[in-house]
């Protein structure tokens, strides 16, 4: 399905950019930032709201047969050159993208437990990218054997697909995983946000950094979205030269991001999670340099592909990771928070100052404003990395993040903190699976020694179903106080524990 989804998507955009550049004016693309910003947050609040009412699997089969019927009328009322019809085309792809991203993984959670995601949830995303690459190199293709606006026919086909998948999934699956009691949502305002939100970014340093790593990045996206698209939209004059350029570049784009990700865990371990979060805004700082030197397509190429690939493969995982380091409830708060509302007005702020400054300034000296952003959003990472330990401290000593339960994350986010003594602290006190998750961690940071010797000293006091999750993780060395140990301990009576 999702496969499907991207590949329409990537059609989508290819078209519709196009179409929109050429046939309207980017010289109005500041004001449709603006306005998808607004569209979104009526969409995702208004209509996302009542969508939590239906079943997960209905809504994407309907979103999908809606968004296909509303992109087939478009191809009828192009002929009669009706110029408004492209910003409503340009809005139509943006929110196609951002309601399907929204609908679809909400169906994936309702499908797949937390066990089965993290086996399946990298397959489907690798189809994904699968669907974004072919999209985007099928589309020249296409456009040779018929005309460029015959593709609002192919798309919703394409569309459909998806749609007939979504309905085999419904059938695939057990009707009790699908048909849970929606839950009812108390309607809060932004007020309401802000007196929950307040205290916890007054009171906490990986807070306030969460923060500004949402909302610097979404006011500095306008401004580069419209330096590259101007950029482009001057290099090719026509509009099969433009939608053919995006059709190569993005397609290349996604290419080099799958083969990235293979990688990203090395990145991570070579360098830890402060300092690849430093990547991405020292790279937009690059960029933007590179805009004010040289203002044309080789800087625009380099821009957007280094800051998307940097986006997919590295800081959105990193940035994930970091929510996990928040207590459950307060992660909850603070990322419903950030991703809505900070999200929104980041981007309206970002198209009003593109609006206000493309009057006075050229296209190009727009990168001083966003050097200014990005130097703040590049200090934040630093003061992330001053303040690394500390805050994994703090965290091991209050309790233990959910994410220890989801997979081995910890071996990136505990890289280079000094969490031996507090870790020991923490499984000292620890009793069943939290003492095994504390035994890990202290094997991913702390010599073998150290752990054997925490291990064997605990052995004397916990109880058995501890002792057998503790220990696997003796190392070889342990040595003859190990024996001497096992030698009290042992018992007849229990053969799990004399196996062990």
């Amino acid at each position: 399905m999702l496969f499907f989804i991207n590949v329409s998507q990537s059609l989508l955009n290819n078209y519709a950019e196009t179409a929109f550049l050429k046939r309207f004016g980017v010289e109005y693309l500041p004001i449709m930032t603006a306005v998808n910003a607004i569209v979104t947050f009526v969409l995702l609040s208004g209509f996302g709201g009542k969508l939590s009412n239906i079943r997960s699997d209905r809504v994407v089969t309907g979103s999908l047969v809606v968004s296909a019927g509303l992109i087939g009328v478009m191809r009828f009322i192009v002929p009669f050159e009706i110029s408004l019809i492209y910003p409503v085309l340009y809005i139509l792809k943006t929110q196609f993208v951002v309601l399907m991203a929204f609908v679809f993984w909400n169906l994936a959670n309702d499908l797949f437990s937390t066990r089965q995601s993290k086996r399946l949830f990298p397959l489907i995303t690798t189809g994904g990218i699968l669907g974004a690459i072919l999209g985007s190199f099928a589309t020249p293709l296409l456009i040779s054997f018929t005309k460029a606006d015959n593709l609002l026919l192919i798309i919703p086909v394409l569309i459909i697909f998806g749609a007939f998948c979504s309905v085999k999934l419904t059938k695939a699956f057990p009707g009790t995983l699908l048909q849970e009691e929606p839950a009812t949502a108390e309607k809060s305002t932004m007020l309401d946000e802000l007196r929950k939100v307040g205290p916890m970014i007054k009171s906490s340093t990986l807070a306030q950094v969460l923060l500004v790593l949402t909302l610097v990045p979404n006011i500095v996206i306008p401004i580069f979205n419209y330096q590259f698209n101007f950029v482009v939209d001057q290099t090719f004059a026509t509009e099969k030269g433009m939608i053919s350029f995006f059709s190569y570049f993005r397609g290349a784009q996604n290419t080099i991001s799958l083969i990235i990700s293979l990688f990203v865990g090395r990145i991570y371990g070579r360098f830890g999670l402060p300092v690849a979060l430093m990547f991405h805004p020292a790279n937009y700082l690059i960029a933007f340099a590179a805009y004010m030197f040289q203002f044309n397509i080789f800087s625009a190429v380099y821009a957007d592909t280094s800051a998307n690939v940097l986006r997919k493969t590295i800081n959105a995982p990193a940035t994930s990771a970091l929510y996990g380091l928040l207590l459950p409830k307060d992660r909850a708060i603070l990322r419903s928070f950030l991703r809505g509302t900070v999200v929104r007005v980041g981007i309206l702020f970002g198209s009003g100052l593109l609006l206000v400054a493309n009057e006075f300034i050229q296209p190009r000296f727009l990168s001083l404003f966003a050097i200014a952003f990005c130097t703040v959003w590049l200090g934040s990472t630093f003061l992330l990395k001053r303040e690394y330990s500390a805050i994994l401290i703090s965290l091991v000593q209050k309790s233990l993040p959910e994410f220890y339960k989801m997979g081995q994350e910890f071996k990136v986010i505990f890289k280079k903190a000094n969490l031996g003594q507090p870790l020991l602290g923490r499984f000292q006190k620890a009793v069943g699976e939290e003492a095994q998750y504390c035994a890990e961690m202290l094997q991913n940071t702390e010599e073998p020694e150290f752990l054997d010797n925490a291990i064997l000293d605990k052995l004397h006091t916990a109880d058995d179903k501890t002792r057998l999750l503790l220990l696997p993780y003796l190392s070889d060395q342990a040595g003859s106080k190990a024996l001497d140990i096992f030698l009290t301990l042992r018992d007849p009576g229990k053969p799990e524990l004399m196996v062990a």
